[in-house]
């Protein structure tokens, strides 16, 4: 992923923090909920949406998230340098996101959350593998934590697994990344290994893994739409100095080539790639995608898709069809830090969760999560 200054930082704490040798992620001893809502933080100036919609900051309790995801009335939130996965909740119906258990820790930056539909469990993505969490009391701490994928595609904290969903096959989709093209100029095409720059498929139990899609360089988002179908987005290389080269959102179809590493962005003629549907400006990042599917905005939002842009702009924007269509994409919330997650609530509002940036230090290091809804 194209993340600059923050990650270095990032990875040298991770780094300091981890020690030698991969942990394996445990639960944490049972704790009762608690309020962890910092008293004293000032509160931020609010990002700004289109007229009609209102936004609301409901939580600053993770530090440094990296994914969010919601099942029932919880939500769920990845910390990226502690390794702990949060559930939330509204304990006295306010709208805001009051407490907070640690689910399960130890995990090596944790990237992306999924619930799996049938059983449950909280499926977590970190660096090399996929577990899954179940909580068999409803105390909210993860009892049972089983490691469903491993030996993924692994180079460094930054080109890894990611983005994991599950599709209305019943089955785990996992995007997986790949060496930037400085390690396959130096290394050869031997650097590329088989689960490498793939959107990968697998039984909920991880047995029959296979490539599903290639040609990516460090996918990164998950989605899939109402109609069954499925978007990824891709970060671009940030060693090629074009206005465009390979920050995408993508329509991912069974068996296709999207084009890296020969290709990045609109590929030429003859190509035999797939071309992207939207093109973001070079280093945007494009992290989380997320398809409105729900009531709560209005009718012409419904089937689009939001993207949330980590870098360049950090901004969530709205891509949509046009008439002829061809899609485009326009600013949806302005005004944000690092947005790296989204999910909706349970009425269709969108929830966005702010990385912040904590090379700032001090209270920055906490993460904000906020709320999105139509409200004319």
């Amino acid at each position: 992923m194209n993340i600059k200054v923050l990650l270095v930082l990032v990875c040298l704490l991770a780094c300091a923090a981890c020690g030698p040798g991969r942990p394996t992620p445990t639960p944490p001893p049972p704790a009762p909920p608690t309020d962890n809502a910092p008293a004293a933080r000032p509160t931020p100036p609010l990002p700004t949406v289109p007229p009609g919609f209102r936004i609301t900051l409901v939580s600053e309790q993770p530090k440094i998230g990296t994914a969010i995801t919601r099942d029932r009335n919880y939500f769920y939130v990845a910390e990226m340098i502690t390794g702990n996965i949060l559930r939330l909740a509204d304990t006295n119906n306010d709208g805001l996101l009051d407490a907070s258990v640690v689910v399960a820790s130890g995990f090596e930056t944790p990237r992306y959350l999924a619930v799996n539909p049938t059983t449950g469990e909280l499926f977590v993505s970190s660096r090399g593998q996929v577990n899954a969490l179940k909580d068999t009391n409803g105390d909210g701490v993860a009892d049972e934590n089983r490691v469903v994928l491993k030996d993924l595609y692994d180079l460094d904290f930054m080109h890894s697994n990611n983005g994991i969903a599950f599709g209305p096959d019943g089955k785990l989709y996992v995007a997986d990344g790949a060496p930037r093209l400085r390690r396959l100029e130096k290394k050869g095409a031997e650097a590329m290994e088989p689960f490498a720059g793939t959107v990968l498929v697998a039984n909920p139990d991880g047995t029959q893994l296979r490539v599903y899609a290639r040609g990516f360089r460090n996918p990164f988002g998950l989605t899939f739409a109402a109609d069954g179908s499925l978007y990824a987005t891709d970060n671009g290389e940030d060693s090629v100095k074009k206005p465009f080269h390979g920050d995408e959102l993508n329509r991912i179809v069974e068996n296709g080539d999207f084009g890296y590493p020969t290709v990045l962005g609109e590929p030429p003629p003859n190509s035999n790639t797939i071309a992207p549907l939207v093109n973001f400006p070079a280093d945007s990042a494009p992290a989380a995608v997320i398809s409105y599917d729900a009531n709560q905005f209005p009718a012409e939002y419904r089937g689009n898709l939001f993207v949330a842009l980590w870098n360049i702009g950090h901004q969530v924007v709205r891509a949509s069809r046009t008439a002829d269509g061809k899609w485009q994409s326009q600013p949806f919330i302005t005004n944000l830090l690092f947005p790296v997650g989204m999910t909706l609530g349970a009425n269709g509002e969108l929830y966005v969760l702010d990385m912040a940036n904590p090379a700032d230090g001090g209270d920055n290091s906490f993460s904000r999560i906020y709320r999105v809804e139509y409200a004319p």
